[in-house]
């Protein structure tokens, strides 16, 4: 049986355009008029490649998950103290969210805008801050077996704040231009864990 024609597309181009628009617009915002107009392709080739709309949501915010989590890992495995690679990390998300055109954060603003209803589109959320909560945990842990963090602290909880605090500079950098708060944060932060 025949395959059909060959797309006149590249998928993952059009996937890519799909993420940004979901991430800037959030799901219930962007219509398939605006999703059929982005990406350049016919209803019908959209819904043939990707299913609905909620499936290519899915498809965009696993692709943002997963760039996400990579991209913190590299950061989180390069030289230096815990605290110096957790703080090059929060001041990336800084740099990435300092622009009048931020974003934010695709998991952040998708768990903002689903909450639990959705349990699979809830579930890519929490797959994303598990991955973070072990890649801050694995350099928290190693700093404590050096003797940088005290016995007494809490490795669970340090990573949770992590998680928070740079979920909360993505979040900032949406809605403010500028660093002056989001700098702060980050200061203080990379005080605390070298006090840890």
């Amino acid at each position: 049986m025949s395959r059909g024609p060959a797309k006149q597309f590249d998928i993952d181009t059009v996937l890519e355009k799909a993420m940004n628009l979901f991430w800037q617009k959030g799901y219930a915002a962007t219509s398939m008029a605006e999703l059929v107009d982005e990406l350049g392709i016919g209803k019908k080739s959209l819904y043939d490649t990707f299913g609905s709309k909620r499936d290519l949501y899915v498809k965009a915010l696993r692709r943002y998950s997963q760039r996400g989590t990579s991209f913190a890992l590299q950061k989180l495995n390069e030289t230096g103290s815990h605290a110096d690679r957790i703080e090059q990390l929060m001041r990336s998300y800084v740099a990435m969210n300092a622009g009048p055109d931020s974003k934010g954060c695709m998991v952040g603003c998708c768990m903002g805008e689903f909450g639990d209803r959705d349990p699979e589109i809830a579930g890519i959320a929490l797959r994303y801050l598990d991955i973070l909560e072990r890649a801050f945990l694995q350099v928290l842990q190693a700093a404590k077996l050096k003797g940088e963090i005290s016995e007494s602290t809490n490795m669970e909880d340090l990573a949770q704040l992590c998680i928070a605090t740079v979920q909360g500079l993505s979040l900032i950098g949406r809605s403010e231009t500028g660093t002056e708060r989001t700098d702060a944060i980050v200061r203080a932060t990379a005080a605390m864990l070298r006090k840890a």
